[in-house]
């Protein structure tokens, strides 16, 4: 639009702090963007929005334009208040602005933007509108009884209580439980996952696949590694649960694997470790490999009992507590328990 541009050369061409944008594409609004202080007033400045609801013509332009160089002016002599720009109570909110809102007002309170973008947005970015029963169908486009939904259900009731709308979404919770939820049949057998490693082209993938295979990491963790005394591996502080060192099971793997050859894929290594964990999960999917790199790391912990490791050891080794081992791969535990049990009893004798 080149009214917009032309508006927007002007506004710096006076160094106004803000820039008028185009928020909705298919309605054709403008909002305002720029360096403003924090809504609640402590922190620092940020880049935010301030939503004008004009229309995205000519005669919006211009309006938009006076705005911009008031708002400057009174940022420049300490005048500006959010309390002008901010939606009242009680009126009707545009659906991007009141997401928006929630993110400032998230990240006020101490969360961060990658949880924010992974947690929140992803989901609420679905949604349809404000209504409630909007917020509920946005939670409906997840599977039912997963661990998404039980996030979705989260993300959509915190911002539900922002925005102080009553919806029940209890009933849409499901009966997922990430202590039961690992059945034997989503379990790769060892056979199983040594044949899915020969099937990987690319000579970096195949090392993370083997990695994580071996040492029961999580994706993440696969770019966070200390490798200098391998075969032990020890695992970077800025992962989910810290640093710890891990040993290999089995061992054959990482002779037959070459794993001590370190090809880590080049990826930014500031990015998050919800970033790289996706990036792991989508070379699963692309190289056509039939279960998720989680499923690789309850194979070893399942392995590690079935070959006699103390539950506490193996629980280490995993970055977690006991009780979260215990929990999760109770099933297995008491199948091994109730065995070395049974060798122990008298046995029958033929007469």
């Amino acid at each position: 639009m080149k009214h917009l541009i032309s508006a927007n050369a002007r506004l710096k061409g006076v160094k106004c702090r803000l820039r008028i944008e185009v928020k909705d594409q298919g309605r054709g609004t403008l909002n305002l963007r720029g360096q403003l202080p924090p809504k609640d007033g402590q922190g620092q400045w940020s880049r935010q929005r301030i939503y004008l609801g004009l229309p995205a013509n000519p005669s919006g332009v211009a309006q938009a334009e006076k705005m911009a160089k008031k708002i400057s002016a009174d940022l420049d002599v300490g005048q500006f208040s959010w309390d002008d720009y901010l939606t009242p109570k009680g009126e009707a909110q545009d659906l991007e602005e009141a997401i928006e809102r929630f993110h400032q007002d998230y990240l006020a309170k101490g969360g961060k933007e990658p949880t924010w973008r992974s947690e929140y947005h992803r989901l609420l970015s679905k949604l349809k509108g404000l209504e409630a029963q909007d917020l509920i169908e946005g939670v409906k486009l997840t599977k039912p009884d997963t661990r998404n939904r039980v996030r979705a259900c989260h993300a959509v009731g915190s911002f539900a209580k922002f925005l102080k709308m009553s919806v029940d979404l209890e009933g849409l919770r499901g009966n997922y439980n990430p202590y039961t939820s690992i059945q034997p049949r989503d379990i790769p057998t060892d056979d199983d996952i040594a044949h899915y490693w020969a099937l990987i082209p690319n000579p970096s993938w195949q090392w993370v696949y083997g990695m994580i295979a071996t040492y029961g990491l999580r994706n993440h963790e696969i770019f966070r590694l200390d490798l200098s005394s391998f075969p032990l591996v020890k695992v970077g502080r800025e992962t989910k649960t810290g640093e710890r060192e891990c040993y290999p099971c089995f061992e054959e793997w990482v002779k037959q694997w070459q794993l001590e050859k370190m090809q880590i894929p080049k990826r930014n290594s500031a990015s998050s470790n919800n970033t790289l964990g996706h990036a792991v999960n989508d070379q699963f999917t692309r190289y056509g490999i039939p279960f998720p790199p989680y499923n690789l790391r309850h194979a070893w912990a399942i392995r590690t009992l079935g070959m006699g490791w103390p539950v506490d050891y193996s629980a280490r080794m995993m970055g977690h507590s006991v009780e979260v081992h215990t929990k999760t791969y109770q099933r297995w535990i008491t199948s091994r328990k109730n065995h070395e049990i049974y060798q122990r009893l008298p046995k029958n004798k033929d007469p």
